[in-house]
């Protein structure tokens, strides 16, 4: 058991470092420095912090990267859904985050764990703030 304890851990932690920066970097072009600092600090450690308060052992342990990768994966669904809709490259890396976490957790607990969970819909808050919450800079500068 502990031996596929620390595979399971080193297979999630090397993909999440690969989704993180794959989807980083698509992400950034469209939203800017400060956004992506923003989804990964907020997603990853709102995520983190409820995996480790409430996961059961072993898998109440982690660094953040997955629950980071999936942040950014919420984040990225809805820029594709509703700006980038032939943007095929977010896409396919959309799936890479999403589909190896998620047949992770069902394969291990049989849900998907709550810190998982909670950073995907973390990142998905943060997308309807910036695709719909915020004004657009066409009408900030026709009102001054």
């Amino acid at each position: 058991m502990a031996v596929f304890v620390k595979w399971s851990v080193f297979v999630k932690w090397s993909y999440s470092v690969l989704s993180i920066a794959f989807l980083c970097t698509l992400i950034e072009r469209k939203v800017g420095f400060w956004y992506v600092l923003l989804i990964w600090f907020f997603a990853g450690s709102l995520g983190t912090f409820f995996t480790t308060q409430f996961g059961a052992a072993p898998w109440n342990t982690g660094t953040g990267a997955s629950q980071a990768a999936l942040g950014f994966s919420g984040f990225g669904l809805l820029l594709y859904l509703f700006r980038f809709k032939r943007n095929y490259l977010l896409l396919i890396c959309l799936l890479f985050a999403i589909i190896p976490a998620m047949y992770l957790d069902f394969k291990t607990a049989g849900y998907p764990k709550l810190g998982h969970a909670l950073s995907f819909v973390a990142g998905i808050s943060l997308a309807v703030y910036f695709l719909f919450g915020q004004p657009s800079r066409v009408q900030s500068i026709e009102r001054s």
